[in-house]
């Protein structure tokens, strides 16, 4: 029985291919997540340490072997505390396929955005956002704090617990969908 040169050839690229994967310690590709606030102005000390937070654990989750081998990687946006800035950098995470991301870190960055992403796939987690707004709809939206309603009845009984009858409240219009729900609460 007669082998082809041609055969030989192919089994030995096959062989030296299959060493190549298998027999080398081969980078695996990262798992992207997003993570978008407001990381540059005088209201970025929220979303700034929330992604301190994000860095840290993705750390620690890296140096631990990550995810069958796979690390981690963070992509960092700024939503520059602004509506617009917002939607565009959340529509970046779409275009380059990052399916989860942790942010905003203010209600007023999701408020105006969620009636568009929740048609998009793309999982939003907050540690922060409250708004009342945002609570019984079916979106992609995660959160992992009090809604703003909740939080306004605690504060309440607090103050009804000590008696106190009188109140001053002042907050910041650059997020509304916190404040002034908070305050109607």
């Amino acid at each position: 029985m007669r082998i082809s040169k041609n055969i030989i050839i192919f089994y030995l690229v096959s062989i030296i291919l299959l060493l190549l994967l298998f027999g080398c310690n081969y980078q695996l590709e990262p798992i992207k997540i997003g993570v978008v606030g407001t990381m540059s102005g005088i209201d970025s000390d929220l979303s700034v340490s929330g992604r301190r937070g994000v860095e840290l654990a993705v750390e620690e989750f890296n140096n631990s072997g990550g995810l069958n081998g796979r690390k981690v990687e963070i992509v960092v946006k700024d939503d520059k505390n602004d509506v617009n800035q917002a939607l565009r950098v959340d529509n970046e995470f779409i275009d380059k396929n990052i399916p989860v991301v942790i942010g905003h870190y203010t209600s007023g960055m999701m408020v105006e955005s969620m009636d568009y992403l929740r048609t998009r796939d793309i999982l939003f987690l907050s540690p922060t956002i409250s708004a009342d707004s945002l609570s019984g709809i079916d979106d992609n939206f995660i959160r992992f704090i009090a809604t703003t309603k909740e939080q306004a009845v605690v504060l309440t009984n607090l103050a009804n617990k000590n008696n106190h009858k009188k109140f001053a409240i002042i907050y910041d219009l650059s997020n509304k969908g916190f404040n002034e729900n908070l305050y109607n609460n």
